[in-house]
């Protein structure tokens, strides 16, 4: 069952006004079960660049570590989310997500960014994150290391170039 993100958040408000969002910032979600996911072939073109730059982009936090918004101290190096934890993971798969919506552009108000930041945890920012987990769990070591078996979209944009 396909379903728009705009079509839930009015079932989540059950009023008659429409998306606040902007149309750009729709995800066309897949239910599996009781999950949700992200379809890349049926997203906009929009989303699909905001999903592949997050890739790239998380697969650099992982590598070099996401930028600093704290000095460290005795206090923040302690609250330092790394990805050698599932948190830490999403949190950078979800920084990177931000990032890459706000460097294509998409930072206006009400657009993805926002979004990102403010929507609907379970039916915006967890079905976008966890697509890019996937990508960021499943290739980052084959992406690195050029692993010519692996058949992701990261992985077969660098034997295609």
């Amino acid at each position: 069952m396909k379903y728009k993100t705009s079509d839930v958040a009015q079932l989540e408000s059950n009023n008659e006004e429409s998306s606040p969002w902007l149309l750009r910032s729709d995800l066309v979600l897949t239910m599996y079960g009781s999950s949700v996911r992200v379809n890349l072939k049926a997203q906009s073109a929009e989303i699909k660049a905001v999903i592949r730059r997050a890739i790239d982009i998380a697969d650099l936090y992982i590598i070099f570590g996401a930028p600093a918004e704290k000095s460290l101290n005795e206090d923040t190096v302690l609250k330092i989310r790394t990805p050698f934890t599932a948190s830490g993971l999403h949190y950078l798969v979800h920084l990177a997500l931000i990032d890459a919506a706000d460097e294509l552009g998409y930072n206006k108000d009400r657009d993805i960014v926002e979004r990102l930041e403010e929507g609907s945890l379970e039916h915006y920012v967890k079905p976008l994150r966890g697509h890019v987990f996937y990508f960021i769990s499943s290739c980052t070591l084959c992406s690195l290391m050029y692993f010519p078996g692996c058949s992701s979209y990261k992985c077969n944009s660098k034997s295609n170039s």
